[in-house]
């Protein structure tokens, strides 16, 4: 949808998590791999009345496999807005994995993997979405 007089489109709101995970050589970020790129698990709500953690909830476990529960949100429900996308961060010992997207039967991400916090430049969707995020991560 384009609005009079303008070049932009409007998106809709979404949704989704930097999922982070202890493993013994420190803390890493699940990235989602679209071609050569990494994402995170996000999505757009499915209707006006989807509130923006159960769409973020349901992407996660849509694109990853990973159910969150809010005791492994360490910062409830406090967000970060990135354009019409709002991140929330989650703290996990699960195993992620690719799904079939169920409507379309296909896969919507090539693979997966665990990153370290500091990505290189070529993963420019993930390094324009956590930085700032990552701030208020800290180890207890």
């Amino acid at each position: 949808m384009t609005t009079r007089g303008s070049n932009k489109r409007e998106r809709r709101p979404g949704a989704g998590f930097v999922v982070l995970r202890k493993f013994d050589d420190g803390w890493k970020v699940l990235g989602l791999r679209f071609y050569s790129t990494y994402d995170l698990p996000k999505g757009g709500v499915d209707s006006n009345s989807e509130p923006l953690l159960s769409t973020a909830k349901r992407e996660c476990f849509e694109e990853a496999d990973i159910l969150i529960e809010d005791g492994e949100m360490p910062f409830g429900d406090l967000s970060l807005k990135v354009k019409h996308l709002t991140l929330y961060i989650a703290v996990t010992s699960k195993d992620a994995k690719i799904k079939k997207n169920e409507k379309t039967g296909i896969l919507e991400h090539h693979g997966l993997k665990w990153l370290d916090l500091v990505v290189s430049t070529n993963d420019i969707l993930i390094k324009d979405k956590i930085p700032t995020f990552i701030f208020f991560f800290r180890e207890s």
